[in-house]
């Protein structure tokens, strides 16, 4: 038997955390067993109980066994199964907020017409796989601003019990129009999941994120917050720069005070530059984010708010590269990638006209092992090669902050967990 090549070893106090990025296993060991660990494999065998404990967590594998095959079959797999139709629909890219660093700036708006609708649900069920089972994403735009269609829409697809076996949907809105009326008659639409904006407290939000009128919106959605919350499940999302970084102790101080800590999850991501700003100077770098993430990922889990997310799922690719995963505009453009919704030039097809398989051919055959730096990367299982639409241009091959910060990562992962 040998150690697997994806056993991250960090030292703690007196103590030694192992973490498989592979198998997600972790565990704790003495300084005794920690010894062990780092000599040679026959004295690991030679102990039972530490040989058992390593194998169960993926930590000692068998000589035969080549795990970065294993990893690429697990990838290919998962991308290939096509359990189910995911679907990312924006019915439209009107928005009634003017946030400054939104990358739908100067895209084509509009609202899906009645003829799209139909297209739509002739694409539906055109690509259902064998299970029939269906997950719509509700985007925008402000999807809100859309509610009629996503009525309609939704009914319909509810009423196709012979066809369709399993219909659920999730909505990112900004949740200035998520009123109470709003909120119940989604939940009857089969909206199972929420994600709603925050940057920050009241004064900061309201300058980032304010109507097209200039008024401020903070106070609306914390309002629509408090009450979807009992309703749906909820996540808030802060996109954070150098302007807010500081805000986030106050602002978890805003969502206890209002009773949220246990009704919502959350999570931070950072702001992008925008083309479309007029100064970008706010926005932190790939590095300085990655390293003030691990500060406001700690901070959130202190203060006892559930996480939005696993802070590592390696088993996952980006959702770009499965099959069965298509993003869809106003216009019935197809897409991969939601950065690239609403660019024509970037569609892989259109409801009307099917798919255009030369290009979707790019995005399913997509490699992620083929750079052969990554294959001794012990954080391989987690990063996947980072954005495959990064990948594909050109535009970047830089590690993901995983690889720097795995340490910090998993001490935090371990501290959440136990």
């Amino acid at each position: 038997m040998k150690l697997s090549r994806f056993n991250i070893i960090i030292d703690l106090k007196g103590q030694t955390l192992v973490y498989n990025s592979f198998s997600r296993g972790v565990i704790l060991l003495d300084s005794d067993n920690a010894e062990l660990l780092k000599g040679s494999i026959s004295k690991i065998l030679d102990n039972a109980e530490l040989r058992c404990v390593l194998e169960e967590n993926g930590m000692l594998v068998q000589d035969n066994i080549d795990e970065l095959k294993m990893l690429k079959f697990v990838d290919r797999y998962q991308r290939m199964a096509g359990r189910v139709l995911s679907l990312v629909v924006a019915p439209t890219m009107e928005c009634n907020l003017n946030c400054w660093y939104c990358y739908e700036g100067s895209l084509k708006k509009g609202t899906m017409t009645q003829e799209n609708k139909d297209r739509l649900l002739d694409f539906i069920l055109g690509n259902l796989p064998d299970s029939k089972r269906l997950k719509i994403q509700w985007y925008g735009g402000e999807p809100l601003l859309a509610l009629d269609f996503i009525r309609n829409v939704s009914e319909k697809i509810i009423g196709m019990k012979d066809e369709i076996s399993s219909f659920s949907a999730g909505m990112i809105t900004n949740g200035y129009l998520l009123d109470e009326k709003t909120v119940l008659e989604l939940k009857k639409l089969n909206v199972g999941h929420i994600q709603i904006t925050l940057d920050g407290t009241r004064e900061t939000h309201d300058r980032k994120r304010c109507l097209k009128n200039g008024k401020g919106t903070f106070d609306r959605i914390l309002e629509n917050i408090s009450f979807a919350s009992g309703i749906i499940p909820l996540t808030i999302r802060v996109n954070i720069d150098k302007e807010n970084f500081y805000e986030m102790d106050d602002l978890l101080d805003i969502l206890q005070k209002n009773n949220l800590k246990d009704k919502i999850s959350i999570y931070a991501s950072s702001v992008k530059p925008s083309e479309y700003a007029a100064d970008n100077s706010c926005c932190m770098s790939e590095s300085e984010y990655g390293k003030n993430e691990l500060i406001l990922l700690e901070k959130i889990i202190k203060r006892g708010f559930q996480y939005a997310y696993e802070i590592f799922n390696p088993l996952d690719s980006c959702a770009a590269v499965f099959d069965k995963y298509y993003i869809i505009d106003p216009h019935g453009s197809i897409y991969k990638c939601p950065m690239q919704i609403g660019r024509a030039d970037m569609s892989v097809g259109s409801i009307d006209k099917g798919l255009d398989y030369a290009k979707l051919s790019d995005w399913i055959l997509y490699d992620p092992f083929q750079d052969v730096k990554c294959h001794e990367c012990k954080v391989l299982p987690i990063c996947k090669g980072g954005c495959p639409w990064a990948r594909m241009s050109g535009r970047s091959s830089s590690c993901s902050d995983y690889k720097s910060n795995i340490a910090d990562y998993t001490r935090i992962w371990f501290s959440q967990s136990i």
